[in-house]
């Protein structure tokens, strides 16, 4: 049987435009799942860096006992992590993270931290694939330095 010229060109492009197909969405789908994962570790990452400033700023004692400039950082610090948890957080670390505002706004009580530290602890924890802690682990190690 005689092969037909049509088939030919028609089987072929057939083959070239289903295998195009199957490239662009290969090269779609490779393209979102990384940029999904650059996102995730950019959102850990930051929400880690965050944490460090929240848990930094609850502790520092009586701002009497810090220079003007080094108050000033901690309290900038402390502002960034609070806007990168708004921005970053889960739902509840944002309710957490509002809730805290609202606290220290009114009675400058820095356990009203607590919570949302335990959360972003947990989160991300659970984000990196860590065994859970404990809540309510409200101990922070701290040096103190002398002002000389």
């Amino acid at each position: 049987m005689p092969i037909d010229t049509t088939t030919v060109v028609v089987s072929l492009l057939s083959s070239v435009g289903g295998g195009a197909v199957v490239a662009l969405v290969n090269h779609w789908l490779s393209f979102r799942n990384e940029r999904k994962k650059r996102l995730d570790e950019l959102t850990i990452q930051r929400r880690i860096e965050a944490y460090k400033r929240l848990e930094r700023g609850s502790q520092t004692g009586s701002d009497r006992d810090l220079d003007p400039i080094a108050l000033n950082k901690m309290l900038d610090d402390f502002e960034s992590a609070y806007a990168e948890t708004m921005l970053l957080g889960t739902k509840r670390e944002i309710e957490l993270a509002q809730n805290m505002a609202v606290q220290l706004s009114t009675n400058r009580d820095s356990k009203a931290l607590l919570p949302l530290l335990d959360e972003i602890r947990s989160n991300l924890r659970t984000d990196l694939r860590l065994d859970k802690a404990e809540l309510g682990m409200n101990r922070f190690f701290r040096l103190h330095r002398n002002k000389n």
